[in-house]
């Protein structure tokens, strides 16, 4: 590590230390909110905030500790200053947050104390949000929560609503216009967390739009979360309408998404003769592990007409390539599909036939051997 580092690491160690010691001199806790903060400065005049209240003696043992981090215009402070210790301000609606510290370069660390509004905590009164503690005036503060805010969200016909709602809705960028445009397209009655769902999983006016276009109009709000979670866009929905029609219906898009069916799985199923497959059968070949690479192992092997159906049977039972060629060694060739099958659910293994065929001093046919097995006639061997 560098000497100046070491030297900036030290000093604003040293300045932490003296301001947290200012702070629980002149501070009562049960006046304020009072804690620890570091920051650094990024592009765009951006301030990445890190606050940190460790509440650890006995008369708050009951709140645990809090931390935040989130980035702020610079233009947001009122007295920030660099390259000296000093006392800079957030003032907002619901209080002001007093940060004592310094800068050296881009880095800062330091105090903050924390005084709520108590106008702002009274108007939170009148509006039906009683007892309304400091952590959440702090909060509010931090992610702006304003009378403009809560009386615009009112008069959008939301009612009944904790101020732990409005904070998450200011984390999230659930503004007034997003509302409105979400209102707009037709869901008047979308609740809250929705609207958050909407604004964490990118689901935008412009989306929506596009989606209708593609879809069809009837698409409720849980459908379009799904869509973004899973990736399903506009453009793959008509690439999966173009192949299979108009009617195929989103959840079955939707599981394409999900399981990886594409445009090069369906290609190289179409190159292995496999043309008229359904939209069910192509997630359940990649539900089940169909490759292109399984399907022309048992092509080479002479299984060149195998159905959807007999496929995913072999991969869900276990029919192996390996486990027809040790068939095939052991004289049991062109074996057909169904008998297969059949030695594998009933647990045929290449080991059974082996000993079985000893113990009887010839070879015994699939279906003899299947028998046995389910009838137990091995456990009659075993004990002669």
């Amino acid at each position: 590590m560098k000497i100046s580092n070491i030297l900036s690491f030290t000093f604003l160690m040293s300045i932490l230390l003296a301001c947290q010691s200012n702070a629980q001199n002149n501070t009562s806790s049960t006046e304020t909110i009072k804690g620890e903060w570091i920051a650094k400065v990024r592009k765009n005049d951006r301030l990445w905030l890190q606050m940190t209240i460790d509440r650890d003696d006995d008369s708050r043992r009951n709140y645990g500790n809090w931390n935040s981090s989130s980035s702020y215009s610079i233009k947001e402070f009122s007295g920030l200053q660099f390259g000296k210790q000093h006392t800079f301000k957030l003032i907002r609606e619901a209080g002001t947050i007093s940060f004592q510290g310094s800068f050296i370069g881009k880095a800062g660390a330091g105090d903050f104390v924390f005084q709520p509004n108590n106008d702002f905590r009274r108007f939170l009164q009148k509006e039906g949000f009683d007892r309304v503690s400091n952590n959440k005036m702090l909060s509010m503060t931090l992610f702006k929560v304003t009378r403009k805010f809560i009386a615009g969200v009112k008069k959008r016909g939301y009612a009944d609503f904790s101020t732990n709602k409005l904070v998450a809705m200011r984390i999230h960028g659930v503004t007034l216009d997003f509302i409105d445009d979400v209102h707009n397209q037709g869901f008047k009655d979308i609740s809250l967390n929705k609207l958050v769902a909407f604004k964490i999983h990118g689901v935008t006016k412009t989306f929506i739009k596009e989606m209708r276009r593609a879809a069809g109009s009837r698409l409720t709000a849980n459908k379009l979360v799904s869509f973004k979670i899973h990736g399903v866009t506009p453009s793959y929905v008509k690439a999966s309408r173009d192949q299979f029609g108009n009617d195929l219906s989103m959840s079955k898009i939707t599981g394409f998404k999900i399981h990886g069916v594409t445009k090069e799985f369906m290609g190289e199923m179409k190159k292995l003769g496999y043309n008229d497959l359904s939209a069910s059968q192509l997630t359940s070949f990649k539900i089940h592990g169909v490759t292109p690479e399984f399907i022309r192992a048992f092509q080479d092997l002479g299984y060149k007409n195998l159905s959807a159906s007999r496929l995913t049977s072999f991969k869900i039972h276990g029919v192996s390539t390996s486990f027809v060629r040790g068939l095939d060694k052991l004289g049991y060739k062109n074996v057909k599909p169904s008998r297969l099958v059949s030695c594998r659910i009933h647990g045929v293994s290449l080991d059974f036939v082996r000993r079985m065929n000893k113990k009887a001093s010839r070879k015994l046919s699939l279906s003899r051997l299947v028998s046995y097995r389910i009838h137990g006639f091995d456990r009659d061997f075993d004990d002669d």
